[in-house]
C-alpha cells in the first residue's frame, strides 16, 4: 500500500467502542495532493533533536499551500546532506531521559487504536510504537505516564514503572491530575502531586524499588536542574513566590531572575542550543531532497507461552496485584472467536469461545489499557488451559 505524505485538511474522529470515551485521531480527509506534489516553500521550521550518535541533526518543518498544510521530517547528516524521512512521519521531539518522540499519521500506524506518540530507537533508526520509558540515572527503573478513563468516563493519568532487571511492568499509582516528576541523582523520584489527606498540593521523593513515599514539602513543583542538583517550586500560599530549594544544603530561597528559572527546565536549554544551530533555506523545495525510509514496528516486551505455543505480546502490565494480558495476539495465534455485544462505552460485553470452553469478558472482570481488552491467567484456565508461563524480552 502507497502511503500519503501528511497533508492535513480535516480531522476525522475515530470511535473506540470500548469503555473508554471516544478518542480523536488525525486523518488526511479527501486530500486531492499529497506532500510530494505541493511546491513545498518551508513556512516555519524547528530543530528538535540531534543524535548523539551519529551527530545528524533532526527539522521539523512545514508549510501552507492555500487551505492545505503540509508537514515533515528533514534530517542533516553530519556530513551537510539533507534527506527527508519517508511518507507519515510527522514530527519529532528530543527528551531528557526517554528516546526522542515521533509523531506517527494515522493512515500509516500499524496500530490504529494507538493514541500514543511512537518513539525513534537511535541506535539503528526504527521508529517503534510502544511506550517511551523515562528510564532513573542508574538504569535500574523507568516509568512512563499512560492516559486512561474510568467507566464513569473520570481522565486517570496511570504511571507504569519498568523494573529494568526482569522487565515487570506495575501500575504504581495514578491521579486524574498530572504529577510532575523528575529523576533524583539517587534514582528516586521527585513528585508533585494532590494529597487528598491534606486537601494540598505536596513535594514527595518516591523509591521505586521499595514503592514508598518521603515527605519533603507541601508546595508545587514547578522545575528541576540536575547539574544544581536544586528544584525550582511555590509554596500553597496566595503569593505563590517562586523558590528554589537546593537538596544538598537543604535550604531554599527566592528566585533570581528569568535566567535561573530557564536553567530549571530541561527543555528550555535544549531549545535555546538548537536554535544556535544552522537553518533551512525557507526557498528549499523539501519535496525534491531524497527520501529516507523508516522502518516502523510494534513493541512485543512479553511472551506468554500457553501449552507450549508461545504468543508475544506488546506487553504485560501487573495492577492492584492482579497481571492483565492483552487478549487481541492470544486470539489471534490460538485461533479463538471473539463475541461482542452492548459495545456501549462502560456496558461492553465479550464472549471469548475456543472449540469447547467460552467465557465473558465485561467491566467487572477485565481491563480496558489504552484501547486494548486485556484478560487474566484466570481467564486462560477458564477456556481450559493449563500451563500458562509469563517471560520478558527485558
Amino acid at each position: 500500500m502507497k502511503w500519503k505524505l501528511s497533508v492535513v485538511t480535516a480531522l476525522s474522529a475515530i470511535i473506540l467502542m470500548t469503555s473508554v470515551p471516544a478518542y480523536a485521531a488525525v486523518e488526511p480527509q479527501s486530500t486531492k495532493e499529497t506532500v510530494g506534489q505541493v511546491q513545498s516553500k518551508i513556512d516555519f521550521q524547528s530543530v528538535r533533536y540531534v543524535n548523539p550518535l551519529n551527530g545528524s541533526v533532526y527539522y521539523n518543518v512545514g508549510g501552507q499551500q492555500g487551505e492545505e498544510y503540509w508537514r515533515t521530517i528533514v534530517e542533516r547528516t553530519k556530513d551537510g546532506k539533507l534527506l527527508r524521512w519517508e511518507d507519515g512521519f510527522s514530527g519529532i521531539y528530543g527528551g531528557e531521559r526517554t528516546a526522542p518522540s515521533v509523531s506517527v499519521e494515522y493512515t500509516r500506524r500499524i496500530d490504529e487504536s494507538n493514541m500514543q506518540m511512537s518513539y525513534l530507537d537511535v541506535k539503528n533508526e526504527t521508529v517503534h510504537e510502544g511506550a517511551n520509558y523515562n528510564y532513573s540515572p542508574d538504569g535500574t527503573w523507568s516509568y512512563v505516564s499512560q492516559i486512561s478513563f474510568t467507566p464513569t468516563y473520570t481522565k486517570l493519568n496511570s504511571y507504569w514503572f519498568k523494573n529494568t532487571a526482569t522487565g515487570d511492568i506495575e501500575e504504581r499509582f495514578s491521579s486524574p491530575a498530572y504529577i510532575h516528576a523528575e529523576w533524583l541523582p539517587d534514582s528516586r523520584l521527585l513528585m508533585s502531586r494532590y494529597s487528598e489527606k491534606s486537601q494540598q498540593n505536596e513535594i514527595v521523593m518516591y523509591t521505586p524499588a521499595t514503592n514508598k513515599f518521603e515527605f519533603l514539602m507541601y508546595g508545587t513543583l514547578t522545575g528541576y536542574s540536575s547539574s544544581h542538583h536544586a528544584m525550582l517550586y511555590v509554596n500553597n500560599e496566595p503569593s505563590r513566590q517562586e523558590k528554589v530549594y537546593d537538596f544538598r544544603t537543604k535550604k531554599s530561597r527566592l528566585l533570581t531572575d528569568a535566567k535561573e528559572r530557564d536553567s530549571f527546565s530541561f527543555y528550555n536549554q535544549m531549545w535555546k542550543e538548537y536554535d544556535k544551530l544552522p537553518k533551512l533555506d525557507p526557498q528549499l523545495d523539501v519535496m525534491k531532497l531524497p527520501v529516507k525510509s523508516i522502518d516502523l514496528v510494534s513493541d512485543h516486551l512479553h511472551t506468554v507461552q500457553i501449552d507450549g505455543k508461545k504468543v508475544d505480546v506488546p506487553y504485560l502490565l501487573k495492577k492492584e496485584g492482579t497481571l492483565w494480558i492483552p487478549v487481541m495476539q492470544l486470539a489471534d495465534a490460538l485461533h479463538w472467536t471473539i463475541q461482542g455485544k452492548d459495545l456501549r462505552a462502560g456496558k461492553y460485553r465479550y464472549g471469548i469461545k475456543t472449540d469447547t470452553h467460552r467465557v465473558e469478558l465485561a467491566p467487572s472482570n477485565s481491563q480496558i489499557i489504552d484501547g486494548h481488552l486485556f484478560m487474566t491467567r484466570g481467564h486462560l484456565k477458564s477456556l481450559g488451559y493449563g500451563d500458562v508461563t509469563i517471560s520478558s524480552k527485558r
